[in-house]
């Protein structure tokens, strides 16, 4: 690997971490990650920031006429045939259950983007409510000595109002249970790419990336066709005994109009 004549450097330890790393207790890699990346604290003296754009609205599901026509043929088309047994179906099953699949699909994906326009309509509604009685703000601002963080959004841009098992809930009258944001953590995974940057910027030594890493062997198609040039015979025999064939499969698509 070549070096970078650049050095980087290192992040400096924050009281306490030294201490995740314990002589007698098993080393949990993922859970010492998620503490050395908790969130920090906004600095006392952090200046006012510019409000993060929030998602687009949905979009508005259309109900075209297809649409509309298959929402009033599916009572009609539902079940349309079954079985007790295994048997083959007749021609006039087989276009049954064929139109009532057709009429399923479009309603399913009518439901589908309705669905997901309904939660994010919730979503925006969510944000404007909590943002309205005062319990969100879209950017951090000073207000006189005092800085006032911005309110965490979610992956998806929205308000992060939900805190671990405290959901944010917004009730419906008539339902016993209303709509609940809920809090989930955020995951942690290692990068060998940001490894591989830290040493080749120099910030590491190659005993540390190694100690961090393990050679890994998988079949190189390359070398494959180089041994098998030179050695023909041992090598098609090693070849065809690493060889694994799946069992034959097939899919099933239904029917379509277009």
């Amino acid at each position: 690997m070549p070096e970078n004549p650049v050095r980087a450097e290192l992040e400096a330890l924050l009281p306490g971490q030294l201490e995740l790393i314990s002589k007698t207790a098993t080393i949990d890699v993922q859970a010492i990650a998620d503490k050395l990346t908790a969130p920090l604290p906004v600095p006392a003296d952090a200046d006012e920031q510019p409000a993060i754009p929030f998602p687009p609205l949905p979009k508005v599901v259309q109900l075209t006429d297809e649409a509309r026509g298959a929402l009033t043929a599916l009572p009609t088309v539902f079940g349309s045939v079954g079985m007790t047994e295994r048997r083959i179906l007749t021609d006039a099953e087989v276009q049954a259950i064929s139109v009532e699949a057709d009429v399923i699909e479009t309603v399913e994906s009518l439901v589908k983007a309705r669905k997901e326009a309904i939660k994010e309509t919730i979503r925006h509604h969510n944000d404007m409510t909590a943002q309205q009685a005062g319990q969100a703000f879209p950017k951090r601002r000073r207000i006189g000595s005092k800085v006032v963080d911005a309110t965490p959004r979610d992956k998806s841009g929205h308000y992060l109002l939900a805190q671990p098992k405290q959901p944010f809930v917004t009730a419906v009258k008539g339902f016993a249970k209303g709509w609940e944001q809920r809090f989930t953590a955020g995951s942690t995974s290692q990068s060998v790419e940001q490894l591989e940057r830290l040493y080749l910027g120099g910030a590491i030594e190659r005993a540390d990336y190694l100690g961090f890493t393990h050679e890994v062997r998988v079949l190189d198609e390359d070398k494959i066709r180089s041994y098998l040039r030179k050695n023909t015979d041992k090598g098609l025999r090693i070849l065809k005994a690493i060889t694994v064939r799946n069992p034959p499969n097939s899919s099933l698509y239904g029917p379509g109009k277009k």
